[in-house]
């Protein structure tokens, strides 16, 4: 992978990552609360359930790995 390359990857990461840190719950008893002040009980019942499709989902799972 070229320097170019890496950097890009690097900046997307972070962007996604900061994005990831500011990312609220849409719905339920925890609306409009940072997922990663998520319950992990809560994360792991969704886990359990099915997570919602598209980076919802895909950001609880993060957390989740993050956090357990």
């Amino acid at each position: 992978m070229s320097l170019i390359n890496n950097n890009n990857f690097e900046e997307k990461a972070a962007k996604e990552f900061e994005e990831l840190m500011a990312y609220k719950m849409p719905f339920g008893k925890f609306k409009n609360r940072r997922l990663m002040e998520l319950p992990v009980e809560y994360l792991i019942w969704f886990r359990r359930k099915g997570f919602p499709a598209g980076k919802l989902g895909k950001y609880m799972q993060i957390v989740l790995e993050i956090k357990t």
